[in-house]
């Protein structure tokens, strides 16, 4: 994620005048069986993905399943094949990524998961493995001094955040999770390796195995309850990977993120496995792009900027964010510490249609209207961490991941008419309870096979 510099003001705000529902998965994505015999002849260190084709076959998922950020969607930039693999004797889930990038930007210096997942070849691997749901990370940060010991107990305790990269230029585990043991990335619960051939372009190969628990304890290994793995069983998961092609000085690589799942990466809920092509049942790509916040939208807008554009979405279509539907500005006062302003409009939309300006239709407002509505600042108190990159602190309005990818979430908003006492509205609102959907993976026999 890219970080600000502490004299800027980021808001990013999003609008919904419709009552907007969460997808409810029902898309399965097959991990196919390795046979006890079928683990030595797959080498999680080699580099290659050779070995994964003579035990599997095809891969599993391409880059054309997964949800594009800012719908970008372009092969010769980067693409990469994915192999999904279960084994039940060891309890474990293999993964492995093959990818290539036309620019290929890798300076992790070893310094863990929150600054792994930036860098170009680094794949997350979110699961659930008993399917049960429910909130299981808590953003722990690079540093938790300030966190409980029961927030610290709980976090990924029953559901777990992967992560693996291919390679560590400046040394360092490529593989961790986002809890408080190191038991729980080491033999046998966990080994990866990876490769890299060429510089830009270059193809990059990730490749681990990590066990899923109902229950870790991250101070209690003993105590702690892996998942059971059958052939048949449904688990939640999801994956997304980066590719960043530069690098700013203050914000470290600028990226765009491929998820088959949330569009933030689902780090905190396992409820909210979903998205990618599960957001409309098998959605081709440009299907994908156009239901991108179609029913509601995310808006950006920042105090000052070099090109003179003071806000944005988080969709396609730059009709939306010019006038009449859109326009922003600010100021800055001071160097520091500074005094800032930003000022925006926004038009919401009932129906936007990125590619169709005359047909979107944008919601009516009227005086006693609920909407829902969220809003977001960011705040920098250091420069850069080692990593590079700004060391920011979010603060939200509502659910602090989540309301970027789910409208059921946010809070409402009442429009006041001109003079109107607010206590003459009692007990209304625009937002139905969350459903909730994940990606859902089937643990299936002995796979599609070549002998």
């Amino acid at each position: 994620m890219g970080r600000y510099p502490s004299w800027l003001l980021a808001i990013p705000i999003l609008t919904s005048a419709v009552v907007a529902h969460a997808h409810i998965g029902d898309q399965i994505y097959p991990f196919y069986e390795l046979l006890d015999e079928d683990l030595d002849r797959i080498d999680l260190t080699d580099g290659s993905v050779e070995d994964w084709y003579e035990v599997i076959g095809e891969p599993s998922l391409t880059a054309s399943d997964f949800l594009w950020q800012f719908g970008r969607y372009d092969l010769s930039d980067v693409d990469f094949r994915i192999w999904l693999a279960w084994n039940q004797g060891s309890g474990t889930l293999w993964i492995a990524m093959e990818r290539f990038d036309d620019l290929y930007i890798n300076n992790y210096d070893g310094a863990g998961l929150h600054a792994m997942h930036r860098w170009d070849s680094s794949l997350e691997f979110m699961v659930d493995g008993d399917h049960t749901g429910g909130v299981y990370g808590f953003l722990l940060g690079i540093n938790c001094e300030e966190c409980t010991d029961e927030e610290v107990l709980w976090n990924n305790r029953q559901a777990q955040r992967w992560i693996a990269i291919a390679e560590a230029p400046g040394g360092g585990d490529i593989l961790d999770y986002d809890g408080a043991s190191d038991w729980v990335i080491r033999e046998p619960y966990a080994v990866a390796g990876g490769g890299v051939i060429g510089e830009s372009p270059a193809t990059t190969v990730t490749e681990f195995k990590v066990t899923p628990f109902d229950d870790l304890i991250y101070d209690d290994e003993e105590a702690s309850e892996v998942s059971q793995l059958f052939p048949g069983k449904v688990i939640g998961f999801t994956i997304s990977t980066k590719d960043n092609d530069a690098i700013r000085a203050w914000e470290g690589p600028v990226s765009v993120q491929m998820s088959l799942g949330g569009k933030l990466r689902d780090t905190v809920d396992a409820d909210r496995y979903l998205f990618g092509r599960n957001s409309c049942d098998g959605c081709t790509v440009e299907e994908t792009r156009l239901l991108n916040n179609r029913q509601a939208q995310h808006y950006l807008a920042i105090a000052e900027t070099t090109d003179g554009q003071h806000v944005g979405y988080d969709g396609a279509g730059e009709w939306v964010v010019r006038e009449p539907y859109a326009a922003a500005g600010g100021g800055v006062l001071g160097a520091t510490p500074v005094t800032t302003v930003t000022e925006m409009k926004v038009t919401p939309f009932d129906d936007l249609l990125y590619d169709d300006e005359a047909a979107s239709v944008t919601s009516e407002l009227y005086p006693g209207k609920v909407i829902g509505f969220t809003i977001k600042t960011i705040d920098n108190d250091a420069t850069e961490w080692p990593d590079g990159t700004g060391a920011a602190d979010h603060q939200w309005l509502s659910d602090r991941v989540s309301t970027l990818s789910l409208a059921d979430l946010f809070v409402d908003g009442l429009l006041l008419g001109a003079g109107e006492d607010p206590s003459r509205y009692d007990d209304i609102s625009a937002v139905e309870p969350s459903s909730w959907g994940r990606i859902k993976a089937a643990l299936e026999l002995a796979p599609r096979r070549r002998e």
